[in-house]
């Protein structure tokens, strides 16, 4: 994952905070599933079920997985190339190809994750549009963008991309450099997901926060803290607002209704408050990574798959801010990650917890959900250079 667009020091911090939350664990040791104190009859596991392994030496990132094709489309990010693979079930690498930089069908700055949007075909959402190629790199369509804004920043990576409904995609509002944090009329103003209509360029901006929303509290939150997981399913709109733990249930049809709201009771959550004034100091506003956040969620049948971070406690919290040398900081956020991995945690349709641990073996926030099959992305050992990544598909049992 990379964000684009934040000051230079921002960056560097929320760049070195993903690539440790990533690649500093291991894959040794059985992932721990708890189920102390549930039911038989809802005891559920979450399990490896397949694994796809595609030799590869670099910083892969999965972008999309078509079961029906059988193809995994992934990108090699690096500083100044953006490189785009094709490959098969089997992990044969097909092809390679860039539409970064100076030629006539490059995409001007990619914006979310690469989309297999069709039958050998790929869409690239870009500063110019809506590309669409073929799976050996070959230019199809290219449709600009009607209403074009510049966006706060781009994700690249598995867990947060399109999805699908009619001849729309449904992604998440890219916020504005326009955006003032400083007054209350922000969180009236925004409209947090997006439909996109690739074959006329549109961008419809939808989905006010609710009035029961923790952003309508009237305090003010750190940049993007509502910046939402979401997903389709069974004709609804399932989205969690960032930090605040509670799944949000639309209908995808217009007006998108509010049909009801789920409280989400997450293990050891740190909810940020909010301020009752706003401060530029971030150390009282904080930048994100220290407090609880959802960061994906799936429908799988009749169960949520909810992936978040905990947060620091407030001791930890207290510690972060604190001078340290950079012999410290880096032992600081070793011992962190360690305490306070990334989760998943199962519940039925009405929030109920039934499963809550942390993946030893994968990513959680990488959960993508395609033909009905979850698939994630593998952690890498970080004592070892291999030279391939895998993905794996799950299944509750």
């Amino acid at each position: 994952m990379i964000f684009r667009n934040y000051s230079d020091w921002l960056f560097s911090l929320l760049l070195l905070q993903f690539m440790f939350g990533n690649f500093a664990c291991t894959q040794k040791g059985k992932d721990i599933q708890e189920k102390e104190g549930l039911p038989e009859s809802k005891i559920i596991s979450l399990t490896i079920v397949d694994s796809i392994q595609i030799s590869f030496l670099g910083y892969p990132w999965v972008a999309d997985i078509s079961p029906i094709q059988q193809r995994i489309v992934f990108m090699d990010q690096k500083e100044y190339s953006e490189d785009i693979f094709v490959a098969d079930f089997e992990g044969n690498i097909l092809l390679s190809f860039s539409k970064f930089g100076d030629m006539p069908d490059n995409h001007g700055g990619i914006r979310a994750p690469v989309y297999i949007s069709g039958q050998d075909s790929l869409l690239m959402y870009g500063n110019r549009g809506y590309l669409t190629f073929n799976m050996e790199g070959k230019l199809i369509s290219l449709v600009k963008p009607k209403n074009f804004t510049n966006h706060s920043f781009a994700f690249f990576g598995m867990g947060r991309s399109f999805e699908k409904f009619e001849n729309k995609l449904l992604y998440f509002d890219q916020g504005s450099r326009n955006e003032d944090y400083s007054q209350i009329s922000l969180y009236d103003d925004l409209r947090v997901l997006n439909w996109h209509i690739p074959a006329s360029g549109e961008k419809v901006n939808f989905n006010a926060l609710p009035d029961e929303s923790i952003f309508k509290s009237g305090k003010h939150f750190f940049r993007h803290s509502w910046w939402p997981a979401f997903t389709i399913s069974d004709g609804l709109i399932y989205a969690v607002y960032g930090i605040e733990p509670t799944i949000y249930t639309f209908d995808v049809k217009e007006p998108h209704h509010l049909i009801n709201s789920i409280p989400l009771n997450l293990k050891d959550y740190e909810l940020f408050p909010g301020l009752n004034e706003f401060t530029d100091d971030f150390r009282k506003l904080g930048l994100g990574f220290e407090w609880g956040k959802v960061e994906n969620i799936k429908r799988l049948g009749d169960y949520f798959l909810i992936s978040y971070f905990s947060g620091y406690d407030t001791k930890d919290r207290d510690f972060n801010w604190e001078n340290k040398t950079q012999e410290e900081a880096i032992a600081f956020r070793e011992l962190m990650l360690k305490k306070y991995p990334k989760r998943i945690q199962v519940t039925d349709l009405d929030g109920n917890q039934l499963l809550d641990f942390a993946p030893d073996h994968y990513h959680p926030e990488t959960m993508l959900l395609r033909d009905g099959q979850l698939w994630v992305m593998a952690k890498s050992d970080p004592d070892v250079e291999e030279e391939f990544f895998k993905v794996y598909r799950l299944a509750l049992e």
